[in-house]
């Protein structure tokens, strides 16, 4: 009769010995194992990223003015352009994404990155989309309440549509530079001077209400000059060849610029068995 298997230890490990034909029924028991243990584990992956299936009998939410209303932000919108996105928890759990904005639902109103919205969902031709929404908070009316921050732009990536702001109060607080989306900056932003405030959403940290400065930082809010590093002492420069970086002549880790080899005339410690004598003239402690 073959030994139990094993999933997790290496056939090698349990088949020394065997003769062929248990052997073979081991390596059978030990491949129906493996692959039993390969289901589980991708059934657990794929039950981590599917979207939440409806219970037995259970239909999706009614669309359109019939359906459900819904309150989420919006994480970007193009004013140009007519459409952007909405980002709302109950809608990702049914259908796994945010829900596409276009301007045809705001019923006349301007959003921005960073506004909360209440709105309903119908299915359009590339998925779920918004309909009816309408405004619940602007975060332009919060501008008062929050910090504003001062930066400059930089890293622009046009075909990514996004940028990042360089600012030393929001580093100090987040650890990193704050991203900003092309729709809040408009084209060759790199190195302009903005104002903002930063709101979070499922994605992390992000610029909101942004102002272009023309006139560059405000008085007083101008980033502080960076340190600039520290030049190495002369005397910590090597001259070459035999320098030694004390200027008195003396370091006991160092003999002669050899470092701390303790070869053939070299000494750790200078008053070693009374061996070292200062020898003047630059030359520095040496044997006699």
């Amino acid at each position: 009769m073959p030994t139990a298997v094993d999933a997790g230890t290496a056939p090698a490990m349990q088949t020394m010995g065997m003769d062929p034909a248990t052997y073979a029924a081991y390596m059978a028991q030990y491949q129906a194992a493996m692959a039993m243990q390969q289901q589980v584990y991708l059934a657990q992956i794929a039950s981590l990223y599917a979207v939440p299936q409806m219970l037995p009998g259970q239909a999706l939410p009614a669309e359109g003015e019939d359906g459900p209303e819904y309150l989420g932000q919006i994480v970007d919108y193009n004013e140009e352009k007519g459409w952007g996105f909405i980002e709302c928890k109950e809608t990702q759990l049914i259908f796994g994404k945010d829900i596409f904005l276009l301007r045809s639902s705001l019923m006349g109103n301007t959003v921005v990155t960073g506004d909360k919205v209440k709105f309903r969902v119908e299915k359009g031709e590339k998925g779920p989309k918004a309909t009816s929404c309408d405004i619940v908070e602007k975060i332009a009316d919060l501008a008062a309440s929050m910090p504003t921050y001062y930066g400059k732009v930089k890293n622009f990536d046009a075909n990514r549509g996004m940028a990042f702001i360089e600012c030393d109060e929001t580093k100090s607080i987040y650890d990193k530079d704050i991203l900003v989306l092309k729709t809040q900056l408009g084209d060759n932003p790199d190195g302009q001077v903005v104002s903002f405030n930063v709101v979070i959403d499922s994605r992390g940290i992000k610029a909101a209400n942004v102002k272009v400065l023309p006139d560059g930082f405000p008085p007083g809010k101008e980033p502080k000059p960076k340190p600039k590093p520290m030049p190495m002492p002369v005397n910590m420069i090597a001259a070459g060849k035999g320098a030694n970086p004390n200027p008195m002549g003396f370091n006991p880790a160092m003999n002669q610029g050899k470092g701390m080899a303790m070869g053939k005339g070299d000494y750790a410690d200078p008053w070693q068995k009374g061996k070292m004598a200062w020898k003047g003239g630059g030359k520095g402690w040496a044997p006699y």
